[in-house]
């Protein structure tokens, strides 16, 4: 049987114009593949210039005294806005107003971190982390132990609140002065990287 005969013309067949050479452009492809290869090797030496720039980073006394202090300190950091709660009710005081310590706190952080940022300014950015620091440190040492009602824990809380703001707006201006805008997505990275102890260790020792 002879299936051969008139009909319709395959697309495939058609030349110029035709559907099946719709919207073929080889310039236009090799241009696609072009911009896709040079992409990938940026980001490919990108990638290699992070991870050079991450060892290197391990071996500057300046960027392993900013880790430490910022994996250290977030300990205590912590401390305070996840015993506060705790701590009122066994003072004495009532639920509603260990929530309304710990609301304090967290005001007081945003407070602590404007004052902060307008001090690394005035006295720079490692003076003001260096005195967030100090703030938190005395303030956990000397008022919280004597802090048996509600108002000297009210104090403690908002000073204790605005250093630990201090000390989370501070860190990357620090970073970034100390190690340039080149490297301080980099640095600031890992520096947060080394926080993870501190929250690690302040659940642990909430956890009931």
């Amino acid at each position: 049987m002879d299936i051969s005969g008139p009909g319709p013309s395959h697309p495939r067949h058609r030349t110029a114009g035709g559907l099946g050479d719709q919207g073929e452009n080889p310039d236009s492809d090799r241009r696609v593949c072009r911009m896709v290869s040079l992409h990938s090797q940026d980001l490919d030496q990108k990638r290699y210039l992070a991870n050079e720039l991450g060892r290197h980073l391990f071996k500057d006394p300046g960027f392993l005294l900013v880790f430490s202090a910022g994996a250290v300190g977030t300990f205590p950091l912590l401390v305070a806005p996840f015993f506060l709660p705790l701590y009122s009710t066994a003072i004495g005081l009532s639920t509603s107003t260990g929530a309304g310590l710990l609301a304090g706190f967290n005001f007081s952080s945003a407070v602590g971190r404007i004052i902060c940022g307008l001090l690394c300014d005035k006295i720079g950015a490692l003076n003001t982390l260096f005195l967030s620091l100090t703030i938190t440190a005395i303030s956990m040492l000397a008022l919280w132990p004597a802090s048996t009602t509600l108002a000297p824990l009210a104090v403690f809380v908002i000073i204790n609140g605005a250093g630990n703001g201090g000390f989370f707006s501070t860190m990357p201006t620090v970073v970034g002065n100390v190690f340039g805008s080149a490297r301080v997505s980099v640095a600031m990275g890992m520096v947060v990287t080394g926080w993870g102890g501190g929250y690690l260790m302040v659940r642990w020792l909430a956890a009931p």
